[in-house]
Formats: structure tokens, sequence, C-alpha cells
């Protein structure tokens, strides 16, 4: 193999073990089901952490079945990712769906949200994008549950993430605890969704949880051969063009 060849290769493995890499942090909610029993957990952050300004990234949103604590399961709970490529437990039942609508919002200071689950937004809001207009939310490939919207985030600074729509669990199946015998089945459920998540603001929301804020990468070494320079947070609308 030729030289450039192999270099090829390297940075190919190396950006796909990158992308495929899990983010650090998300905040966390359990959303009690609309119609049907339990809830849902639904886990929202940034897909890449650290979150740098002016680099690709993007949002995740984490789905699963939520019916109570279990700690001898890799999750800590009994549950299930939403998955909707998934096949039925039985011919006829109804699969996982998901349509929800992701928008990013940049804020003044890292207020948390109010109101049940965090369904009253932050106050201080100084620009707000639906992300999924653009980038329609999807499964991330060999991630059940996980389910991804793209931006690059372009000033450092304090975002959030606002969450709302409709998801539906189909009837599953989930490893059991020791002491139950035989795996327990999960019900059908549907949860509506209309929340909000803060950088950094996690509240006294349950259960305790945070994403980080956009930072400003360090510069090196300045001057002409890299002109960059990092935009600065804006404290009302400057900076931010319309």
């Amino acid at each position: 193999m030729r030289i450039y060849d192999k270099i090829g290769l390297v940075l190919a493995t190396a950006l796909a073990a990158a992308a495929g890499a899990p983010a650090t942090a998300h905040e966390s909610r359990l959303i009690p089901a609309t119609s049907g029993s339990g809830s849902l957990r639904l886990s929202v952050g940034f897909a890449a952490e650290p979150a740098w300004e002016d680099s690709y990234n993007g949002v995740d949103v984490i789905l699963n079945t939520y019916d109570g604590p279990c700690t001898e399961t890799p999750r800590g709970y009994f549950g299930a990712p939403i998955d909707p490529a998934r096949t039925p437990l039985n011919p006829g039942d109804p699969t996982d769906s998901v349509a929800l609508t992701v928008e990013v919002l940049y804020l003044k200071d890292a207020v948390p949200p109010t109101g049940a689950n965090g369904s009253v937004p932050p106050g201080g809001i100084l620009k707000r994008l639906v992300l999924t207009e653009k980038s329609p939310l999807a499964p991330k490939f060999n991630t059940p549950g996980t389910f991804n919207t793209y931006f690059r985030p372009t000033h450092p600074g304090f975002y959030g993430f606002h969450v709302y729509g409709t998801v539906s669990a189909g009837p599953n199946i989930s490893k059991n605890c020791p002491g139950h015998a035989g795996e327990v089945p999960l019900a059908a459920r549907t949860v509506a969704f209309n929340v909000y998540f803060v950088c950094s603001a996690a509240g006294s929301f349950s259960p305790p949880s945070s994403f980080n804020c956009v930072q400003a990468p360090q510069t090196f070494p300045g001057g002409p051969m890299a002109p960059y320079k990092p935009n600065r947070a804006p404290h009302g609308h400057e900076g931010l063009n319309d």
C-alpha cells in the first residue's frame, strides 16, 4: 500500500471513531406517558463534547422507555431504547415511532426552564432556530434510541434546546433484575413532549444532570499564519446576524 493511501486509511479510521464516540454529558428527564403506562426517559445534549465554537456539532436526543430503577442493568433501570426499525414483539404489534421537532436557543445566561418537566421556556433567549426543518431528526447509526439533528454553533456561550412532539413505544421486552422471574414485558405507551433544556442549568429536575455550554477554542500560533479570531459571547443582540 502506498504511503499516502496508508495515511488516508488512518485518517478515515480516526474520523469514524470520533464520529461514533459517545457524548460525555446529557441532561435527562422522565416524562410520564400521555397514554398507556410508565414513562419515557429523554436525554438531551450536544452530539460532540466538549462543544467548540465554529465546529460542526449536533444534538443528541436519546429516548428509552422507563418502568422503574434497576441498578443491576447497564442503564440502571427497566427500559428499552426507542427504535422505529425494530421487529415487533408479536405479529401485528405497533412499532416505535418518533415525531419530534428540535429547536436550538442562544441565551444571555444559563437560566433553567420552569414548569412541569421544564415545559416553560427560560428567560433571556436572544435567538432561536428550528434545526429539524433543514436537518431532520434521524437515527444514529448502530445506536438504537439515539437520534440526531446537526448544526454549527457560531458563538461561545449559553445554548438551549426545545424538544416537542410525540413518541410512541410499541410493546417490548427488557432484561429482568435479579430476583425477578424471567423477563419483564414493557407496555406500549405514547408521550407528548414539550420540554426545554439549557446547558449547565439542570435546576431541580430529576434525575439531576446537565450538558456543557459552547467554548471558544485556544488558538495557536496566531498572526498571519492563523488569522482566526473567536467570536465573543454577546450580552444582547449585538454580534448576532438576523
